[in-house]
């Protein structure tokens, strides 16, 4: 394997889809537009303390989320390529919503990008 010499344009994108799918008001809307991007089993998201396995898991926990309406300013995309080809990604961010309007919290996810034939 080698390293991917796009990863920085590559994660730039993928975070770009990945978030004009997330922050949508429909808790089933944002599920379906992002359910192509986790592997059926071997996806995992800790949020809050709380884990998830696998698409159907993941999904589940975003059709639960307490928000209708949510924008982000993302701050920083750090990204790093890895030796198999996949990429290790970081995004550090505000989230703006009206529950929080005069101190948005900050918000960072870090994610391994990898392509699966």
């Amino acid at each position: 394997m080698s390293f991917n010499p796009d990863y920085e344009s590559v994660a730039n994108a993928f975070i770009q889809h990945y978030y004009s799918k997330f922050d949508v008001g429909d808790g089933m809307t944002r599920a379906q537009g992002l359910s192509d991007l986790y592997d059926p089993d071997n996806s995992y998201m800790t949020f809050e303390g709380q884990q998830a396995k696998g698409r159907d898991g993941i999904l589940q926990k975003f059709t639960t989320l307490g928000f209708t309406k949510i924008q982000r300013a993302i701050t920083v995309i750090d990204s790093q390529p890895l030796y198999d080809g996949s990429i290790q990604v970081m995004v550090l961010g505000q989230l703006k919503w009206s529950a929080f309007a005069l101190t948005p919290p900050i918000f960072q996810i870090n994610l391994i990008l990898k392509l699966i034939f």
